[in-house]
C-alpha cells in the first residue's frame, strides 16, 4: 500500500490528462516496458526543466506535469501550514474523550472546531478567488504538480512522527517489523498543542482538499464553458462530509 497507492494516484492522473479518462494499457506482452516507460514519462514530461518554470506558463495553466514546482509547493505548503494553524487557534467546542488505557486511563480533551476551521477556508478562498490572487481553476490545471506535493508531504508528516515517537520512547505495541510498524504507526494519540493530529492528517487536510478540488473543477469549468454542472453535487457531498 505505501509503494502502490501513490503509484495508483500517478496512474489515474495520466489517464485522466493525456488518455482522455481511458484506462490505458500495454497492448501485448512486448509493450510491457515500454508501457511502463511512456507512464514514467508523462510523470516527467515538461516543456521546461525541474523548478524552471516560467510566470506565464504558470498563468496560462499549459503545464501537464508531475514535477514538484516551485509554485506547487508554495501553494501547497500554505494550505498545510494554514490548516494547522486555524486548528490550533480557532475556538470550538471543547469534548472531553474516553479513557486511554495507553496513558494510564488519563482522557485528552478534544477542541471541535472543524464547522470554524472549514466555512474561514471557504471564505478566505473566496476572496483570493474573486481578488484574483489565487484562481481556484489553477488547482485543476496544476494538479499534477499538487498531487507530488502532497504525496511528499504525507511520507514526511509520517516519518516524523514515526522517528520522532521512537527517540522520545512512547511506541505503543510494536511488532519489530519496520515496515509494518511504519504503516500501522508508533505512536496512538500524537498531539501538537491541542491539535490532535492524527484527525488532522486524516480529516481536516484530505477531506477540505477534496472539496477545493471539487470548487477548481466547477470554476474551470466555468471559465471554459460559462455554466457549471452536476460537479455541484461532489462539492455538497464533501461540505457534508466534512
Amino acid at each position: 500500500m505505501i509503494v502502490f497507492f501513490p503509484m495508483l494516484m500517478y496512474y489515474l492522473w495520466i489517464c485522466c490528462t493525456f488518455y482522455d479518462g481511458q484506462v490505458e494499457l500495454p497492448t501485448s506482452t512486448a509493450d510491457i516496458q515500454p508501457f511502463f516507460y511512456r507512464m514514467l514519462g508523462h510523470i516527467r514530461e515538461v516543456c521546461h526543466l525541474l523548478f524552471g518554470y516560467s510566470r506565464s506558463v504558470l498563468t496560462t495553466g499549459c503545464v501537464q506535469d508531475a514535477s514538484p514546482s516551485p509554485w506547487a509547493i508554495k501553494v501547497y505548503s500554505t494550505y498545510f501550514f494554514f490548516q494547522l494553524f486555524i486548528a490550533w487557534v480557532i475556538p470550538g467546542f471543547k469534548q472531553e474523550g474516553l479513557p486511554v488505557p495507553s496513558l494510564g486511563y488519563k482522557t485528552l480533551m478534544y477542541n471541535c472546531n472543524a464547522y470554524q476551521c472549514f466555512y474561514l477556508s471557504i471564505a478566505l478562498a473566496g476572496v483570493l478567488h474573486f481578488a484574483d490572487i489565487f484562481h481556484l481553476a489553477s488547482i485543476i490545471e496544476h494538479f499534477g504538480e499538487l498531487m507530488t506535493v502532497a504525496i511528499i508531504y504525507g511520507f514526511g508528516v509520517s516519518v516524523i512522527m514515526y522517528f520522532w515517537t521512537v527517540l522520545r520512547n512512547e511506541q505503543i505495541r510494536m511488532s519489530g517489523n519496520f515496515m509494518y510498524d511504519f504503516w500501522m504507526g508508533a505512536c496512538l494519540n500524537p498531539r501538537l498543542g491541542s491539535v490532535d493530529l492524527k484527525l488532522w492528517a486524516e480529516v481536516r487536510i484530505p477531506w477540505m482538499m477534496l472539496f477545493f478540488i471539487s470548487l477548481s473543477g466547477a470554476s474551470k469549468q466555468f471559465d471554459d464553458y460559462g455554466y457549471v454542472s452536476a460537479v455541484r453535487f461532489p462539492c455538497f457531498f464533501h461540505r457534508v462530509a466534512c
